[in-house]
């Protein structure tokens, strides 16, 4: 009867859409309808291909809406369905291998549940078959729409809110790793409802919920990785801005950091670390060594005298620049006499790179290296070594160094000030003598302001705090200053979590 129903309605769409009337050829079992339009044969043949070599999907349908999509994967049935002894799902089979992939990212691209298994059949060989749910209602939801129970745990923990309801605190202490989207975005907006305080930490986890649970990206454990031989070319895809793009046979989020790495490998020198990697089974050639920055050697040394009641512990040995391959200098060295290193920054490459990028020249960037050392040793020196603590330092060094320094006693002359921007390297600095106040831009207060307003004004006049901060690419000194500059104006008010337009 399924089949009937669609012989009738194609029927009826032809002749409402182009006054055709078809002929009939019943062969018992099944009919062949046939509709005589040059025009259409040659349009569809076009848009999906004539015969099976050549069927694609219609390339309208990837920008199509959710309903257009659908529709098609229901007329598609007709000719290639498949009953599935479940009920809730569909299955499509072909023997065309690139048909099935892009069915299956069609029915991703719509936000169903899709897969593929390939099956070979005695007589006709191999075919694949697509499995789609949620086709109708009452199906369970689909992968993309789950997001992992952990982080949510993790931010729990964190707070330690009081009086959570029951139901959502048996979801936490639940074994299941996945949650659906709807569920987590529950437990999100309880917690920023009840509690009152949040610390950067808090502050940069949440922002990381928030953008999953807003996200399209569905997350998946890998279960296995499979090396294959491969004689052909390797494509390195670049997407401008994001570097992200879609592969595999089921549409998964292949992504380019665009930064660099840090890697581990077991040697006992650099050259070591070189014959390896340009030995079996990594094969790297030699030709691409030079794209490696630095090696640092890391071993389990005897301490000169007890730390902490201990004689022996890890140290950096050395750390070289690569420079080519069987070429390396000796950047620092740890001096196993006196437990302490020996560095030689003016016979650095890598430093002279980065000095020649921002207009500087090379002392004057191993001058801010050793200032920014003197920070890092007095932090140690006062046992602050919590990542929140150590982050929030680093955060206020960026936005206000004169700040930081005067702190732990450091002289402040002649440095370098970042314009308006708690990013390292985000822009250009200006050099000048730091005086109290000059990181203080009034045109950048006054943008952050324009930016705060517009954000207030696309989300109804209400919006959390800690989004603002999320979204203003500037520092937030710079961000609580324009705040600030708001409120005192009479144009917002401010509570511990939210943001309020005042008079729309």
């Amino acid at each position: 009867s399924g089949e009937r129903d669609i012989e009738e309605r194609i029927i009826r769409v032809f002749w409402e859409k182009f006054k055709l009337k078809p002929t009939i050829d019943d062969r018992g079992s099944y009919h062949i309808v046939t509709f005589n339009s040059t025009i259409l044969a040659e349009l569809f043949k076009k848009l999906m291909g004539g015969k099976l070599e050549e069927k694609h999907v219609p390339g309208f349908l990837w920008c199509a809406p959710r309903r257009v999509i659908e529709a098609f994967l229901s007329g598609y049935a007709a000719d290639s369905h498949r009953r599935v002894k479940n009920g809730k799902d569909r299955c499509y089979v072909t023997k065309k291998a690139m048909l099935t992939y892009e069915v299956s990212w069609l029915a991703r691209v719509a936000g169903l549940n899709s897969y593929i298994v390939r099956e070979d059949h005695a007589r006709y060989g191999p075919y694949y078959a697509v499995y789609i749910s949620r086709l109708r209602n009452g199906v369970n939801p689909p992968s993309a729409d789950l997001v992992p129970l952990k982080p949510i745990i993790n931010l729990y923990k964190r707070l330690n809110p009081s009086n959570m309801p029951r139901r959502l605190t048996q979801m936490l202490n639940d074994r299941r790793r996945f949650v659906s989207r709807e569920k987590a975005r529950e437990v999100l907006d309880w917690i920023l409802q009840r509690r009152r305080e949040f610390d950067d930490e808090d502050h940069k986890l949440l922002a990381r919920l928030d953008l999953l649970l807003q996200s399209d990206i569905a997350l998946a454990p890998v279960l296995e990785v499979i090396e294959e031989d491969y004689d052909g070319y390797v494509y390195d895809l670049s997407v401008p801005e994001t570097e992200a793009f879609y592969g595999g046979s089921t549409p998964v989020l292949l992504h380019n950091t665009g930064h660099g790495g840090l890697s581990t490998i077991h040697a006992e020198s650099i050259e070591s670390v070189m014959k390896r990697l340009v030995s079996p089974p990594m094969n790297i050639p030699p030709s691409h060594i030079p794209l490696l920055d630095a090696v640092a050697l890391v071993e389990r040394v005897r301490l000169p005298r007890p730390v902490d009641g201990r004689t022996y512990a890890r140290r950096i040995r050395y750390v070289w620049e690569v420079i080519d391959y069987g070429k390396y200098v000796t950047i620092a060295e740890w001096n196993p006499a006196t437990d302490q290193f020996v560095t030689n920054f003016m016979d650095s490459m890598v430093l002279e790179k980065i000095a020649a990028k921002m207009a500087k020249t090379k002392e004057e960037i191993i001058a801010e290296i050793e200032r920014r050392a003197k920070i890092l040793k007095a932090l140690v020196e006062r046992g602050m070594i919590e990542i929140s603590d150590v982050a929030k330092e680093v955060y206020t060094y960026y936005s206000n160094p004169e700040q930081v320094l005067r702190k732990y006693g450091i002289a402040v002359e002649g440095i370098e000030v970042p314009a308006g921007s708690s990013r390292a390297g985000a822009g250009g600095f200006e050099a000048e003598s730091f005086r109290a106040g000059a990181w203080a831009d009034e045109d950048g207060e006054a943008a952050i302001a324009d930016k705060v307003l517009g954000l207030l004004r696309q989300h109804g006049g209400v919006y959390p705090l800690w989004r603002i901060f999320v979204e203003t690419p500037a520092s937030k000194i710079m961000v609580f200053r324009a705040l600030k500059r708001l409120r005192e104006s009479g144009k917002i008010e401010m509570s511990r979590s939210m943001v309020v337009l005042r008079g729309g």
